[in-house]
Order: C-alpha cells, then sequence, then structure tokens
C-alpha cells in the first residue's frame, strides 16, 4: 500500500503527538505534515521490502502507541525524509529542520551501530550512486 493510504491513520497521530509531551514532537508532527504535502515523492520511494515503511506502516495500525513505538516512528520520518533527499529532491525547510536535529542532537551519530544511523549515513547515501 502507499503510504498516501495511511494518511487518516496518520492525521491521527499526528494528533496524539501533539497532547504528548516529548522533545522530538514539534521534529515528528512536522516531518508527519511533509509525507503528507510530498505524497507522490514518497508515494514513488517507500516500499514495502523497506523494514523502515514495514515498521512505520505496523506502528501506524496499534491502537496504543508506547513511547518506544513514537521512538521509532520519528526514526522511520527521518528515513523516509533522508531518502527523498537522496533522490534529489529539495526539501522543505521542515523537512531540512528535521534532518539537521537528527543529526545535531546528540541521540544518534554515525558510528553507534543501530540500524537508523547505518542506514542515515550510509546506505541511503551510497544507493544513491
Amino acid at each position: 500500500m502507499p503510504l498516501s493510504d495511511y494518511f487518516d491513520r496518520m492525521k491521527r497521530i499526528c494528533m496524539e503527538a501533539g497532547r504528548r509531551d516529548w522533545p522530538l514532537k514539534k521534529y515528528f508532527r512536522s516531518g508527519l505534515s511533509s509525507l503528507k504535502e510530498n505524497s507522490a515523492d514518497y508515494d514513488s520511494i517507500l516500499h514495502d521490502d523497506n523494514p523502515f515503511y514495514r515498521e512505520f506502516t505496523h506502528c501506524l495500525q496499534q491502537e496504543s502507541i508506547s513511547d518506544d513505538d513514537w521512538f521509532s516512528l520519528f526514526e522511520c520520518v527521518v528515513i523516509f525524509i533522508r531518502m527523498r533527499q537522496a533522490a534529489a529532491s529539495n526539501l522543505s525547510q521542515p523537512e531540512q529542520a528535521v534532518l539537521h536535529y537528527f543529526e545535531t542532537c546528540g541521540e544518534w551519530n554515525p558510528h553507534d551501530d543501530t540500524m537508523v544511523s547505518d542506514w542515515y549515513w550510509e546506505r541511503i547515501p551510497t544507493a544513491r550512486h
């Protein structure tokens, strides 16, 4: 299913995120909005074979989202934006802000041995060449 098929669920998640008190809220919500605003681009690059896409759609379908799931959803949004960037798309200001936060907040770094960091700093930039 394309990402655009999940817009109703994403809207619900965005509203729930607005009620949460967490440091990622601003970036998560603007990232979700960017997914919707640029849905044609995201629909063309996100597929079921992408583990972040599978995780994202799985979390969207849950009735209750745990703290770990919120964090995972944010990481998925970051990966999606990075993929759009690698596809030679000009990112919007909110998308750029999400990536800047990810790169500078100190939670992630290029050598932290996590899947999200591996994809962000290694796999996605390498795949575009």
